[in-house]
This record gives structure tokens, sequence and C-alpha cells, in this order.
């Protein structure tokens, strides 16, 4: 297991957020406002979606949210109509306006990878963690984060994440790392979560990281060319781009780009 020690994510997103406290601002940084804009609406569809085909109670059900951010996933778990919603965030200002923005849940700042952590609030019926796990560098932190989120949830509950899950190589940076699908789930047997269901994210609309495919690398590379120059043309991709984009998300299994994983919590025994 490769440790990358480098990086300061609370002070690298405490700096990001005073900056930029918007979908921008926790979205790809040089694709623009209403390129990310459209990308989280696939998002919101793709996250209710699994959800509903995972578990059908969602009235009387308790949520926790890591990394909460701006509040996109918070909004996603109101639609469907839970009975409660708490949010743990890294960062002291996210957590600061996340409360004055929700004042019927609690937030709070908490680094879900610490081996010393206690997720308070708990236990819950759900807990997501969307676009969170690959920013966390450190391998045995990543690890960890996963069972305080085990620890965190009902037996019987369930864990719906995002990453890129890599069939090749993982890859690495300062403030991610992209990991293989089979070290993702060794980590995940580890915590004691059992897998469900894995499902794209984007497949046209997201790096495709997961792919050696040249022709998809060129459409990518004209993309980010195109994205990057002004708003309105990231406007007008993304706007071109979604409606294929949801049928490719609808249809396929596997995903060049970022998937959603579902997991459960075993009931005692090892039930599922």
């Amino acid at each position: 297991m490769t440790v990358s020690t480098r990086f300061d994510a609370k002070q690298y997103w405490e700096t990001r957020l005073r900056r930029d406290y918007s979908l921008g601002g926790v979205g790809r940084l040089n694709w623009g406002r209403y390129y990310n804009q459209w990308q989280y609406r696939v998002s919101r569809r793709v996250f209710k979606r699994m959800l509903r085909a995972a578990a059908r109670d969602f009235e009387s059900a308790t949520v926790l949210d890591v990394g909460s951010g701006t509040g996109f996933y918070i909004d996603c778990w109101k639609e469907l109509g839970v009975k409660s919603i708490a949010g743990i965030d890294l960062t002291a200002l996210a957590v600061e306006k996340l409360q004055a923005k929700y004042p019927d849940s609690m937030f709070y700042e908490v680094d879900v990878g610490d081996e010393t952590t206690t997720i308070p609030g708990g236990p819950y019926d759900f807990v997501s963690a969307m676009g969170i796990m690959f920013h966390i560098v450190d391998d045995q932190r990543y690890s960890t984060a996963l069972k305080n989120i085990c620890a965190s949830l009902n037996p019987g509950g369930i864990l719906i994440f995002s990453d890129l899950f890599l069939h090749g190589e993982p890859r690495r940076a300062d403030y991610l790392v992209h990991r293989t699908r089979a070290a993702i789930e060794a980590m995940l047997d580890d915590a004691g979560l059992k897998r469900l269901m894995r499902r794209p994210m984007y497949v046209l609309m997201n790096e495709p990281v997961d792919s050696s495919n040249r022709l998809l690398k060129v459409y990518w590379g004209i993309i980010q060319r195109i994205v990057h120059r002004v708003q309105w043309t990231g406007f007008a991709f993304g706007a071109a781009l979604y409606p294929l984009e949801l049928l490719l998300v609808s249809t396929l299994r596997e995903s060049p780009a970022t998937e959603v994983m579902i997991c459960r919590r075993p009931h005692s025994g090892g039930r599922p």
C-alpha cells in the first residue's frame, strides 16, 4: 500500500472554498461554473436513481453526508424526503455556512480519515461520500475513512460514494489519487462493507481516466480546450452533452470516468 503525506487537505480546502464557495469552487476549477453545473445535474439524477434502486424507505431514514461542502447532496437527500440529515466537513468555513443554510440539520467539523475520529450523531441509515474519497491521498487514511463510515452506519445501513475504480495502474497527484478497483474493493472488504452495485456517474462529461482509447483521449482534449476558453462555451457544451450523458449513464454498466458504488453494512451475523 502506497502512502502519501504531503497534502494538507484541510488547508487546501479552506483556502479553495474561501476563494469560491460555489459548485464551481468544489468542482473542477478550470471548467467554470456553468459546465460544473451541468455535471452536477447529471450527478443528481444518478445519485437519486441508484438510491431508489437500492432502498425504498426514505421517510424514516437518518442520513450522514460526508464532505458536505456547499450542500449539493444535502439538497438531493431532501428531495428524497429523508427524515433527518447531518453533515461533516473538513473545513470550518463549510460547517459555518451549511449550519446557517440548513438550520434544521447538524453539521460537524470532522476529518473522516482520522483514526481517532468518532462520527457524531449516529448511527445512520445512509451515508453519502460523493466526490470526496479520491481527495484522501493517504491510503491508510482512505481505509480508515471507510472503517469510520461503516462504524457510523446502522446494521443494514447503506453507503453511497463516488470514485474512479481504475482497472489499470493508480494515478497520484498532490491533491487527489485515482485508485484501482481492486485496491478499493479490498479496503471495503476490510472495513466490513458489502458491495451491492457500481454504475457510471459520467461517461463523456468527465476525463476518461480509465481508458486507453485514443479517440476518447482526443475527444476529451478537444472538450477541455473549448470549455476552458470562456464561460458560455462551458454552458453550451454542457447543455449539448447533458441528454446524451443521461442516456449513457442509465444504460452502461462500466465507465471510463467517475463511477458510483453502493455498499451495505451487514446485519449481525453477516446477513446482508
